[in-house]
């Protein structure tokens, strides 16, 4: 049985059409207690959005089953944490103004005293991004920072790989992979095997329950998290419209470090090179990582 607490923020976090632009606001201006949204009828939800919308939101929150979703996470080997729980990483998600209200986990977490590295890039890495990711990640998770990224093929593949080439280390966290799927769904298909070492080197994490599909919405907000997660971020090869691009400049409004590695010319490297013009550190090696 779920605490009345933790029943309140995974309501919150699974109703449909509720997201965190619309719970944090009423959360903020009722006091900070998950319980008053997830036991709000329609009239309370009236106050802060349209009467249409907020039959739609109370009658959601109604509809939710907490428990089913604690028990299928618990089957498939997964831990369920709210922002009330000791291990919820407060101090790098408080500063986004859309916050999860849940996370689900794989494996575990950085400490909170464990530096964080975000490699990110594109999924149509040329030979020296892959080799130049690899290696990053390589030296950062040797030094002992953890490396995170988005486990979609390409750059953050390259760096998950590159992170797990270390000894392990059952005090910190090699990598961390931040998923736009549930946990348990395999996505991307080729990543099954790799999705196995990520649990045991380090952790797959989501705000999405088990079995929740890929959406192409969810990979601009997967994005976030791992700007949040992250200390630095590095750019290794990005096109100019490429979504690692979104994470760092969404790590930049969050105060986090920027690098960006530079490349020979052409499209592969157009969103690197934009970074650089914009301010972003240069990344040679792994030193300008850790010394970011």
């Amino acid at each position: 049985m779920e605490s009345p607490l933790r029943d309140a923020w995974l309501r919150i976090a699974l109703a449909a059409g509720l997201g965190p632009r619309t719970w944090r606001p009423v959360l903020e201006a009722t006091g900070g207690d998950p319980r008053m949204l997830a036991e709000g009828g329609d009239r309370f939800w009236r106050r802060y959005v349209s009467g249409v919308r907020a039959r739609r939101i109370a009658g959601a929150l109604r509809r939710v089953e907490p428990e089913r979703a604690v028990a299928d996470a618990a089957r498939l080997g997964q831990q369920v944490l709210v922002p009330t729980d000791a291990a919820w990483p407060q101090a790098r998600l408080q500063a986004l103004a859309d916050p999860p209200a849940v996370l689900f986990l794989q494996g575990r977490l950085p400490p909170e005293a464990q530096p964080t590295a975000a490699i990110v890039g594109t999924r149509d890495v040329s030979t020296y991004g892959e080799r130049h990711a690899r290696a990053l990640a390589r030296g950062c998770a040797a030094a002992g920072v953890c490396v995170i990224s988005g486990f979609a093929v390409g750059v953050d593949g390259a760096a998950h790989v590159g992170a797990l080439e270390t000894d392990p280390d059952s005090n910190r966290c090699q990598t961390l992979a931040v998923l736009a799927t549930g946990v348990d769904v395999s996505y991307p298909a080729a990543h099954a095997p790799l999705r196995t070492r990520v649990a045991r080197g380090g952790g797959l994490v989501s705000e999405y329950p088990p079995g929740h599909a890929a959406a192409k919405w969810q990979f601009p907000a997967r994005n976030r998290l791992v700007a949040a997660l992250a200390d630095v971020v590095v750019v290794v090869e990005a096109p100019l419209r490429s979504g690692a691009l979104i994470t760092a400049r969404l790590a930049v409004e969050l105060g986090r470090d920027c690098l960006a590695v530079p490349g020979p010319l052409g499209r592969r490297h157009r969103g690197a090179h934009a970074l650089l013009r914009e301010g972003a550190g240069v990344c040679e090696e792994v030193r300008d990582v850790l010394f970011a």
